[in-house]
Parts: C-alpha cells; structure tokens; sequence
C-alpha cells in the first residue's frame, strides 16, 4: 500500500507539473508585442512605431518624433504605395530610380523558427523544369529520393525511372557528392516566378545546387568556408534574382549564396541560437533589417545592402512580469509540444532552485499542521514536498500521507 501511494504521489505529481504551468500561463499571458522598427533609408536610423495602451507613438531611435505623414516619409521603402497614392514618392533615392515597381521587386522578407528546421519532413522532394515550354511551373509528373543514390520514383506505380536516375546521379556523384544527405532543401511549390532546384549538403559536409534544365541535369559545387556546420538552408527564388539562399550554421551564424558563382557571404550580425531564437529578415534596395527574437528580448540590425556592413543595432527586453513568482512556485514543467518543432513527446523544464524558497516554507507549514494534529510526519511525503514544492503538497493533500492506509 506505502509503495502504491508513493508511486500515485509521483504520477500526481508529473501530472500537476503539466497542468498547473499552463493555468498559469493562460491566466498570466501577455503578448510581447514588440515594437514595429525599421531602418530608414532617409533619416539613417531606426523608424519605431510603438503602440502602448491604444496609444500609438512614432519616433526614431535618436529621440526625434513624427507625425504619421513624417514618418511615411522618412520610410519609403515600407509606405512606398502611399506615398505613391499621395505624389510624395521620392523619384530618386541615393541615386537609384525610385518607382512601385522597382521596391517591390527589391524588397523581400525571410522568416526563421526552430521548428523550421526540426520538424519532420517526408524524404521525397519535386524537381521542377527550371526553364518551362510555358511562363508557369507545372508539377511534374515523378518525385525523387535521395540517399546514397537519387532515384526519381513514379507514385502512380510506385516504380523507379532508371535511365532518369542514372543520369541525376551521375551528375550530382561526377560533381563529388557523398550520400547520404545532411539537408536537402527547396521550394516544392508552384506558386513562384522561377525554379532554382534544391541545394543539398551531403555527407561530407559539402554543398551542391542542383536543378533541371531543359529535362537534364545541372549540379553546381558551392565552395563553403571551412569552419562553418550548415543545420539550416531556405532557396529564396526572390523576384530580384540577387541570391540563391540563406544558410544558417549550427553556430547560429547567417550566411547568404549570391546568384552568379555562388559567391558565399556571412551577414555580420552576431549568433543567435537557432535552437530557440527566431529570425526575420525584411530586405530592401539600401538596407537588410534583422531581427533576431529570444526569450530575453528582440534585436535589429542595420546591414548596408551594398557592401554588407552592421551600420546600427537596437535592442527591445523582453517583460519579466511573473518569471520571479513562477520559478518560486514550480520547481519544473512537463510539456508535451513545443514551438521549436513539431514532434509530441514529454518534455521536462527546469527553472532552478528558487522553487525552494516555497518548498521549504511548505513543508515547514506542512509539518506544523501534523505537529498540531499530533500526527507523526511521514518521510516519503516530507520528502515529495521538499523535492517538489508545490505539486509535492497538492499531491499529498490528492492522494493522501504515503505512510498511511
């Protein structure tokens, strides 16, 4: 029976550590709604629109303030259609033609979440004819795997085109490939301008493009840095053509592969830890705004888009209303999801030994009461509740004293 009631007082336990953490984060959450900031190509710092109870304020990150004309102004490469509609568009900005066209061609937006690269993926990807008979991209009519071997496999009747693999192989293997693949990454859809094929980085840590033109196999060698591990890999086939991806390092360093001989660029923004931090990217004419998103706050970084230099950094903290009274509270949290992938599966988070702080002032108040009661104290429930804190006692108050029948 004392066996029994320990080992419910322990199930209780794990399963007070997953409900009670997400009472409390409904009953306490509060979206961090970081500002809205971007570099402006006018003023030559950060544009800030901040919103704080209903209450809209539009400065920049020297002080100065605007009005919400003002402030279109002096971001033209993000209110360039309003600024159109009112005749205030510039018709020349540091010497380059400005128009609607010519910005939205130009302007571009990368989004990265660790879910991105940890969740799931069936291994079979769509090879697209990069230079289609017809203006759209059609899917094709087979998909391929790549192992040790790339084999295209026909899904109506679940049998491999040989002559069409031999040839795939061939000339990712002539190139230097050794399978299997780390990543292999692409865009499987229609719904873009043009197909740039997948960028595959093999088994010996090397990278290769390869796509389909003209029905036969075209496989590019990329020469990367020595130094750098690639976990993540997103094919931009952005309107202006300028690169072919981004690629994020295991290091959590972002690199850029330029259109035109594969040139491979590191971003000069410090790492950030692609595990738990989320990136974007909003890219114009003049400058690349990114943002780097962590639990302790949110960072901008300028970089020059001509020459690929940091101009300028703003940092946002994070709130840490209720942190403090929740690592004194729960000693741990069990969690079945995450939004760092998609894969459900028990998952334990610690938040430190502040919980003792209330555990032993439970068990304190815990051993009073018996003492009051003149009920002996049992060893196994003190000891739950000095271990456990605050799902130790409710435990004990659920299940009963471990000792007794």
């Amino acid at each position: 029976m004392k066996i029994i009631k320990i080992l419910l007082s322990i199930t209780t336990i794990f399963l007070l550590a997953w409900v009670l953490p997400w009472l409390w984060d409904i009953a306490t959450d509060k979206p961090n709604h970081y500002p809205f900031t971007y570099y402006s190509s006018v003023a030559e710092t950060f544009g800030i629109r901040e919103t704080i109870n209903e209450q809209t304020t539009l400065k920049d990150a020297k002080g100065n303030t605007y009005t919400q004309a003002q402030f279109d102004n002096i971001l033209p490469m993000v209110y360039f259609r309003q600024l159109t509609r009112e005749g205030n568009l510039p018709d020349s900005l540091h010497g380059v033609e400005m128009n609607q066209k010519i910005i939205a061609m130009n302007n571009f937006y990368l989004r990265y979440r660790p879910a991105d690269k940890n969740k799931p993926v069936i291994p079979l990807y769509t090879l697209f004819e990069s230079m289609p008979k017809r203006v759209d991209l059609e899917m094709p009519g087979d998909r391929f795997r790549l192992t040790r071997k790339l084999e295209f496999v026909q899904p109506e009747t679940n049998t491999i085109d040989k002559e069409k693999s031999n040839q795939f192989d061939a000339a990712l293997r002539e190139k230097g490939f050794m399978g299997p693949p780390k990543i292999v990454a692409g865009n499987p859809t229609t719904r873009k301008a043009y197909d740039e094929g997948y960028f595959i980085v093999d088994g010996q840590n090397k990278l290769f493009h390869l796509k389909m033109v003209n029905g036969r196999p075209y496989v590019g060698s990329v020469d990367l840095p020595e130094d750098i591990n690639p976990v993540w890999i997103t094919v931009t086939e952005y309107p202006a053509r300028q690169f072919y991806a981004f690629l994020i390092t295991d290091e959590g360093r972002l690199f850029t592969i330029f259109t035109g001989g594969y040139e491979v660029k590191e971003i000069p923004v410090p790492p950030f830890n692609p595990e738990s931090d989320n990136l974007l990217i909003m890219g114009n004419l003049f400058y690349w705004n990114v943002e780097v998103t962590s639990e302790t706050g949110q960072t901008l970084f300028a970089v020059d888009a001509s020459d690929y230099q940091l101009k300028e950094s703003v940092t946002f903290s994070a709130p840490d209303e209720n942190e403090k009274l929740y690592s004194i509270l729960f000693p741990f949290s069990l969690h079945f999801t995450s939004v760092n992938d998609e894969y459900v599966k028990p998952r334990i988070e610690f938040t430190g030994f502040a919980y003792l702080i209330s555990a032993v002032l439970l068990l304190l108040g815990y051993i009073l009461t018996r003492r009051y009661q003149k009920k002996s104290i049992p060893f196994w429930t003190a000891a739950l509740i000095l271990l456990t804190g605050t799902f130790g006692l409710l435990a004990s108050i659920i299940i009963g004293n471990t000792e007794e029948n």
